[in-house]
């Protein structure tokens, strides 16, 4: 149970983290870089605001395409971490490395 508790408190640590910048930068004014061109002279200094985003639907799904990969994969990675966790648990409760103490296993003797 308690194991449980930590790997979902990792999951939303993990979520959080990665979900920050996304947020961030999802806000329109937010972030925005600034160019300023150094061929022209100072007096005339042309800034230009540049807003991060993509140009067309192929640049568009391209960005989502990464984002299901990358939620996949991480639901794939929690997944087998909870199948191992799973494991070890249920050896642990079949005393696998204590022989002493297991009802099923026989212990060697040479």
């Amino acid at each position: 149970m308690i194991r449980k508790r930590i790997a979902l408190a990792m999951v939303l640590v993990l979520m959080t983290l990665a979900a920050a910048p996304l947020l961030a930068s999802g806000s329109p004014g937010q972030a925005t870089a600034t160019a300023v061109f150094p061929q022209t002279p100072p007096d005339k200094a042309k800034v230009e605001t540049i807003h991060p985003a993509p140009k067309n639907i192929k640049e568009r799904s391209a960005v989502y395409v990464f984002l299901v990969w990358l939620w996949l994969t991480i639901g794939s990675l929690i997944y087998v971490f909870a199948l191992k966790i799973r494991e070890a648990d249920r050896i642990l409760s079949l005393h696998y490395y204590q022989p002493d103490k297991s009802p099923r296993r026989r212990r060697l003797r040479l």
